[in-house]
């Protein structure tokens, strides 16, 4: 399911969030805000191999709402994933307020050129995706779509949000908690979270990928047991 046509914020935005949204949006002569649509670019960086060489791509999003930014210091954390029917679509911050703004592009693959199809400015996107970022997309054997997100507050870091079609969410809950066991009987903090699948057609999580400590900055990779 797509969302077509330009997006219009006085029809798709909760009330709360129209309030929110004016402020800061750049102005015409004369005063009034501007609601455009522009096309913004971000860069790709591909290769044939895992190893490389890599090379830079500059891809569009056609839509792209004037009055959005690219996340604080243009730290939007894009997060890209594949459709099983070949589709690309990319969930990255949009900078609302802080720790706020999310937006879900699509494209027929991954060159682009990208659309916006979801956002938490929409009025059907219906939960909360405040106080999170590090967002990371997939969607399930069933075709139900998930994000995981660094979430803040005394119960992150871990938060989850659900959605049977990519449009409409759940609110941000939490699905881990601060610190992590280490085999040696240690605990270390986390952020940043990826999911490692198992093989067709169960995709099932097979393991969490985290970052960990701002000084030493290093990935630890957790096995995941599914309960019975």
């Amino acid at each position: 399911r797509r969302i077509s046509g330009e997006w219009d914020p006085h029809q798709l935005l909760k009330a709360w969030q129209r309030r929110q949204a004016w402020r800061g949006v750049p102005r015409r002569p004369g005063g009034q805000a501007d609601l455009r649509t522009i096309t913004a670019n971000f860069t790709i960086h591909f290769a044939e191999e895992a190893k490389g060489p890599y090379r830079a791509w500059n891809a569009s999003i056609l839509n792209w709402p004037a009055n959005w930014g690219y996340g604080a210091h243009g730290n939007w954390n894009p997060s890209p994933f594949q459709h099983p029917n070949g589709t690309v679509y990319l969930i990255a911050h949009t900078s609302l307020k802080a720790f706020c703004g999310e937006a879900i592009i699509r494209a027929d693959s991954w060159p682009g050129p990208f659309t916006v199809v979801s956002s938490d400015q929409f009025a059907n996107w219906d939960g909360s995706a405040c106080d999170v970022e590090d967002p990371f997309l997939w969607v399930d054997k069933r075709g139900h779509w998930h994000a995981l997100y660094h979430k803040m507050g005394h119960d992150g870091p871990g938060g989850h949000a659900f959605s049977e079609d990519g449009h409409t969410w759940s609110n941000v809950s939490q699905a881990y908690g601060t610190l992590r066991p280490l085999a040696g009987g240690g605990r270390y903090s986390i952020a940043r979270s990826a999911l490692l699948f198992g093989p067709p057609p169960e995709y099932r999580p097979t393991h969490l990928y985290t970052g960990s400590d701002k000084r030493s900055a290093y990935t630890i990779a957790s096995p995941l047991t599914a309960r019975r």
